[in-house]
C-alpha cells in the first residue's frame, strides 16, 4: 500500500484543472494555468516531456501537428524552439503566439499556489533522463509536498517509487484503445505498486471496480470528469481526487454542494 502521504492536510476532494483550465484557455499553457489559478481552482494536471536539449517541457502530444501544424517531434526541438511554437492560435485567435512552457516556468510561476499532477509522458526507450530532470525540478522548487508524479506505463510508475522517498506515485488507467487490453483494468498495480491510482471516470462503475475498491485502500483520482453523466456516476463511489476540464462545475457539485 500507498508509502507516501498524498497531500496530507489538504481538503478532499482534491480538484485538478486538466492541463490546466482547457475548456477556458489552450491546454497545458501558461494562460491555462492562469486561468485555474483565477477561477480559484487548488490544483492542476499537467503532461511533461523532455526537449532535445534535456529540459522538461509541459506538453502532452509527442508532436506539434494536433496543436500548431507543424511535423515535428518534441524531443527533436529545444526548450527555446518550443517556447516559441504557437501552440495556442488553434484555441482562439486571441491566444495566438503562445508557446510551449518548460516545467521549470510553471512552477516559477505558480509555486504553492497549486498542488500538482505531473504526467509523466513516455512511451518508448529508457524514461531515466525524464524521470529525473522531473524530480530534479520539484526538487529544486522545494515543491516535493505539493507534487504527485503519474504515467499510464507500470514500469515508469515503478522507476518514479524507486527514484524517490517522498513524491506519491500514481498508475493511470482505461479502457480506451491506446492502452493495452491486459492493463485496462489497472492490472499494472501489481508490478508498479502505485501509491495512487488513476482509472478514468467510467471505471468506477463496473462491478469488478466496485469490488476491488473494497479491497484495495490506495487513494484514487477520477479523470477526466466532465458532463452531468460522468459527474452522477461518481454519486456513491469511493475517490480522493477529480481531474476535469472545466473544474468549476466540479467544485459546485462535490465541494460547495
Amino acid at each position: 500500500m500507498s508509502r507516501r502521504a498524498l497531500f496530507p492536510g489538504v481538503a478532499r476532494p482534491l480538484i485538478f484543472a486538466h492541463r490546466g483550465y482547457s475548456a477556458r484557455a489552450p491546454e497545458n499553457t501558461m494562460p491555462a494555468f492562469e486561468a485555474a489559478a483565477a477561477a480559484g481552482i487548488p490544483g492542476v494536471e499537467l503532461d511533461v516531456r523532455l526537449s532535445r536539449d534535456g529540459v522538461p517541457v509541459v506538453v502532452h502530444d509527442a508532436d506539434l501537428m494536433r496543436l500548431a501544424g507543424v511535423d515535428a517531434a518534441i524531443g527533436q526541438l529545444t526548450a527555446a524552439e518550443l517556447g516559441s511554437a504557437d501552440v495556442g492560435s488553434w484555441f482562439s485567435p486571441r491566444f495566438a503566439g503562445t508557446g510551449i512552457a518548460t516545467l521549470e516556468e510553471v512552477f516559477t510561476a505558480f509555486g504553492t499556489g497549486f498542488y500538482y499532477d505531473v504526467e509523466i509522458k513516455h512511451r518508448r526507450g529508457d524514461p531515466t533522463a525524464l524521470i529525473e530532470a522531473v524530480l530534479a525540478e520539484v526538487a529544486r522548487r522545494e515543491l516535493g509536498h505539493r507534487v504527485l508524479i503519474s504515467a499510464f506505463h507500470p514500469a515508469v510508475v515503478s522507476q518514479v517509487r524507486r527514484s524517490t522517498d517522498t513524491l506519491p506515485a500514481a498508475l493511470i488507467f482505461s479502457a480506451h484503445r491506446e492502452v493495452p487490453v491486459s492493463l485496462r483494468r489497472g492490472e499494472g498495480r501489481y508490478l508498479a505498486m502505485p501509491d495512487v491510482l488513476k482509472p478514468h471516470w467510467a471505471e468506477l462503475d463496473r462491478p469488478s471496480a466496485r469490488l476491488l475498491g473494497r479491497l484495495d485502500t490506495r487513494p484514487r483520482i477520477v479523470w477526466t470528469v466532465d458532463g452531468a453523466k460522468a459527474l452522477d456516476t461518481l454519486e456513491g463511489k469511493s475517490f480522493e481526487g477529480i481531474i476535469s476540464n472545466d473544474p468549476p462545475a466540479v467544485q459546485a457539485k462535490w465541494v460547495a454542494g
